[in-house]
């Protein structure tokens, strides 16, 4: 899914999503050329915020990734962090999509 892989791409968002911003462990996020070609950017966001959180035992197995999802997104806190994901040929896309409908709705934007 291409939600997922847009988030994938940015380490401190996952971790600060993760509650752990200061953690070292290493989350293998795929290169950022490659993240439209991944076939499993749910599991490797899921699995990243696992290693993130930095918990193990008990406290790992009560963390539930699905919740801190949308976190993820929330910490990517304004436009200029997404600005890297333009590069990428569907986020650019829905993002000219988003612009078109808003223009139709208050009229183009002044730049």
């Amino acid at each position: 899914m291409l939600l997922e892989s847009w988030l994938i791409f940015d380490e401190a968002a996952t971790r600060m999503a993760a509650g752990n911003p200061h953690g070292t462990a290493h989350l293998a996020l795929p290169p950022f050329a490659k993240l439209e070609a991944e076939k499993n950017s749910k599991n490797i966001l899921f699995d990243s915020l696992k290693i993130a959180c930095g918990l193990g035992g008990q406290r790992l197995k009560k963390f539930k990734p699905r919740t801190k999802r949308q976190l993820v997104a929330a910490e990517i806190r304004n436009f200029q962090h997404f600005q890297p994901l333009l590069k990428l040929s569907a986020f650019e896309k829905l993002s000219n999509e988003i612009r078109h409908w808003l223009d139709s709705l208050t009229g183009p934007a002044v730049e």
